[in-house]
């Protein structure tokens, strides 16, 4: 589960438990009441009746996630399965089809907050003071602790880091990458901005507005926590938007021409890993 821990950074991205790369996928979705305890525990301890409430929310948005979304998880994947067999596609078509998936999981993950924004500000609302003062003292821990080796590391260093949580991320889809591949990440990995210390700036910055709420009728409180979780990137300076667009546009070319270059092995393991991840999903429906 060393994954699983590494990957959450905050209760939002407990609800994604069931997606992330570490152990049997269905039963981590079947056993999620226990696993998001564990968690939670990380960043604020619960009441007894606090983790009653949490399970019931919980619960119920697991439910609609299972019958709302797992089927079209389902269509996506079979999507990409169908375009992968596609062998003469070039780099060109290929970024066309890599833009589109990024633009389905953002529409995914939207869904996925609208959903669960409601469960979260209530669950919020039930901490007792010390509760929120730890959470927020925890959470901006995390925080600190998450940039204090990138900010010192050299450019050189930082590009290394890029490339191997790259190569790490497409590993269990296509395996080991070619001489070209690596190349053609090294030459990705330049060409990024390092917004790590803006990245830092906006996660503290949202962390005050945070604090800033508590004082607040409980009226106007909800309105503005509830924009502080469904749309973080109002927050962001224009710089920071800008340069994080022409990062993501960068990475999209890099992938699709990193798929491009394929050999036939890679590609049925990555289709491999496409069926093993429909499995999952068609046991997890039910």
């Amino acid at each position: 589960m060393n994954n699983l821990k590494k990957r959450v950074y905050s209760l939002l991205l407990l609800i994604l438990l069931p997606f992330l790369h570490s152990c049997s996928t269905s039963y981590v979705y079947d056993n999620l009441g226990w696993l998001v305890h564990w968690y939670v525990d990380d960043y604020v301890e619960l009441t007894s009746q606090q983790k009653k409430e949490f399970d019931r929310r919980f619960s119920q948005l697991q439910q609609w996630h299972k019958e709302s979304e797992l089927q079209e998880y389902q269509q996506w994947l079979e999507g990409i399965r169908e375009q992968l067999l596609q062998r003469q596609l070039s780099s060109e078509e290929i970024l066309v089809y890599v833009r589109s998936h990024r633009q389905k999981t953002l529409v995914f993950w939207d869904r996925l907050m609208t959903q669960a924004e409601p469960h979260l500000l209530q669950l919020l609302e039930q901490l007792s003071e010390k509760q929120r003062q730890n959470l927020i003292e925890n959470i901006r821990q995390q925080m600190l602790k998450r940039y204090e080796t990138r900010l010192t590391a050299s450019r050189t260093l930082w590009e290394k880091d890029k490339v191997a949580r790259m190569e790490k991320g497409l590993k269990p889809w296509i395996g080991s990458l070619s001489k070209d591949q690596k190349n053609r990440l090294n030459r990705w990995a330049s060409s990024l901005h390092n917004v790590d210390k803006l990245n830092r700036e906006f996660r503290l910055d949202w962390l005050a507005r945070l604090i800033d709420l508590q004082p607040l009728p409980l009226s106007e409180r909800r309105g503005k926590l509830a924009e502080l979780v469904a749309n973080p990137d109002h927050f962001r300076t224009p710089e920071h938007l800008q340069l994080l667009k022409e990062n993501r546009e960068l990475t999209d070319v890099a992938i699709a021409e990193v798929i491009a270059l394929r050999s036939n092995r890679q590609n049925k393991t990555a289709l491999a890993e496409i069926d093993q991840w429909l499995r999952r999903i068609k046991s997890s429906r039910g």
